[in-house]
């Protein structure tokens, strides 16, 4: 019997990609009535950790670590890269860099997932598929866009627009 992991993690990825613009839309209507941290916490912490709990449920331990893993390097790592790069730009203002981050950070998952799915479609092969150098550097390269775009597109858009 082969393992349903890999499966879960790429499911998760999507799930996450999916999410990632409806939970940084709600966060900022949430911001009218709480701080637009703690409202962005509140919602993206919250439907990652309904994911988890819901997998720990239905699919055990193992696979409840699985999800969590690609929530950490989905969802914390590029909001807290994207949050140290954009902040040292905006002169310290992590609210600032949060917000400007935190609207990068769907674009850049967008930008992932296109990356991950153009060998062939939502229909066939997807970079997994790949030779294995060109798998690893492809895979390297839409983590290295989901990880470290938020940051990128945040700083931009300083420039773009100014700090205020």
């Amino acid at each position: 019997m082969e393992s349903f992991l890999p499966l879960l993690s790429l499911l998760s990825y999507v799930a996450i990609v999916a999410g990632a613009a409806p939970a940084v839309g709600l966060a900022f209507l949430l911001a009218r009535w709480l701080p637009f941290q703690r409202a962005l916490s509140l919602v993206v912490g919250g439907a990652v950790l309904a994911g988890i709990l819901g997998v720990l449920v239905l699919g055990g331990p193992v696979a409840a670590l699985v999800v969590a893993a690609t929530a950490l390097v989905l969802v914390v790592g590029p909001l807290l890269v994207g949050v140290a790069l954009v902040s040292t730009r905006a002169d310290g203002n992590v609210p600032l860099a949060l917000r400007r981050v935190a609207l990068a950070w769907p674009v850049a998952l967008l930008a992932s997932a296109l990356v991950f799915f153009l060998p062939g479609g939502l229909s066939r092969y997807n970079v997994t598929f790949l030779d294995q150098l060109v798998g690893l550097l492809a895979l390297g390269f839409v983590v290295a866009i989901a990880l470290v775009g938020p940051g990128v597109i945040g700083v931009l858009s300083l420039r773009w627009r100014g700090t205020r």
